[in-house]
């Protein structure tokens, strides 16, 4: 006899492993095609990460008690109203899982993050993609898309891959305007790296609804990507329901432990941020000097544009660099470039003269 999986999986692409990769050794390679920090985690996480390695035995605390009344003392919300999740991914699929069956409709901007989709897929909703404006979301283009079906909407702000951003008028504008039985999910990953004085994380949209929830993560601007640790903000009603649907003791003591530490050392964080910001304007700027644009980026990341972006990708990889191909977001023409360290930035752009010049010979 065939198993047979279920039917979307086929169809899905395979965003949660890295591609291509180049050849020889893997320490020389620069991998700029995955968001992680240049700047690494607060040395307050490894002494934390030393301390608590010592009990690998044990359980995690189930809640994850401790990390949010660490959450609520930094940003001044109740415990009660937090999740915390293995990876703000985890507690996404965890709000699809509660507010989506086959026949809803999930409802998000056309290039906004993939797993938007294959989470639609997993719960069998249809996934509805609203067209951009410049290559940012379009809340008209959102509101003419909600049918009877909508049961969620999402939006990634700032976006990935392009990362671009919406003020939070126009994310107040949506919530007004959408039906109370509609979850409208926030995920705001990038949101530390984001100087607009119009731009908030959303968490404010969140007070006197029943229906809008944010979600964070300490895997970008913290840099504890390798320990997939997450959390959200939303009303205490939905949090509670959203506690009873998710996995039991879902976040790693260690993982835990390091996100406490890196919210008492937030000094390490806003610094790591704003150096993001000043290699991310030099290195926007010379990549625009040989002729490749990128779209007004607000993360620790470039959405770059190329003649021939499968070429480009291409001559990197022979060099032992690696991006991140965006073709299965359908910006077939663009590459998302994680913003790295001097030296890994002035590698790339070497590289990328180099193939300026060939491809203009």
């Amino acid at each position: 006899m065939t198993l047979f999986p279920q039917p979307y999986i086929n169809a899905t692409a395979l965003s949660v492993t890295r591609k291509a990769q180049p050849a020889g050794d893997p320490s020389s390679w620069i991998q700029l095609s995955a968001n992680e920090s240049a700047f690494g985690a607060s040395p307050l996480v490894h002494d934390a990460l030393a301390k608590a390695s010592q009990r690998p035995e044990l359980y995690p605390e189930p809640s994850s008690a401790v990390l949010r009344k660490a959450l609520s003392e930094t940003f001044g919300f109740s415990p009660d109203s937090l999740i915390c999740g293995n990876g703000s991914e985890a507690i996404i699929e965890t709000i699809y899982r509660c507010y989506a069956r086959p026949g809803d409709e999930v409802v998000f901007s056309r290039h906004s993050f993939i797993q938007f989709r294959i989470f639609a897929d997993r719960v069998g909703a249809k996934a509805v993609l609203t067209d951009e404006t410049d290559h940012h979301t379009d809340i008209d283009a959102i509101l003419a898309a909600i049918t009877p079906r909508t049961k969620i909407v999402v939006v990634a702000n700032p976006n990935n891959p392009t990362g671009t951003v919406l003020p939070t008028s126009e994310i107040r504008r949506l919530r007004d305007a959408l039906r109370p039985d509609i979850v409208l999910l926030l995920d705001s990953a990038y949101a530390e790296y984001v100087a607009d004085p119009a731009y908030t994380a959303g968490h404010e949209l969140v007070e006197g609804t029943e229906n809008v929830i944010v979600t964070r993560t300490f895997s970008k601007a913290f840099g504890l990507a390798g320990l997939r640790v997450a959390w959200a903000h939303g009303p205490q009603s939905m949090i509670a329901i959203l506690n009873r649907m998710r996995q039991i003791g879902n976040v790693g003591a260690l993982a835990q432990a390091a996100a406490v530490a890196a919210l008492q050392d937030m000094a390490f964080m806003r610094n790591a941020v704003a150096e993001t910001a000043v290699l991310r304007a030099a290195l926007s700027r010379q990549l625009e000097a040989l002729g490749f644009a990128s779209l007004p980026g607000h993360g620790n990341f470039l959405c770059t544009a190329f003649a021939d972006s499968r070429a480009a990708h291409a001559f990197l990889l022979e060099r032992g660099i690696i991006l991140r191909p965006i073709e299965d977001y359908d910006l077939a023409g663009f590459l998302r470039i994680t913003v790295g360290t001097a030296e890994q930035n002035a590698a790339l752009v070497a590289a990328l003269t180099e193939y300026a010049q060939s491809a203009a010979a």
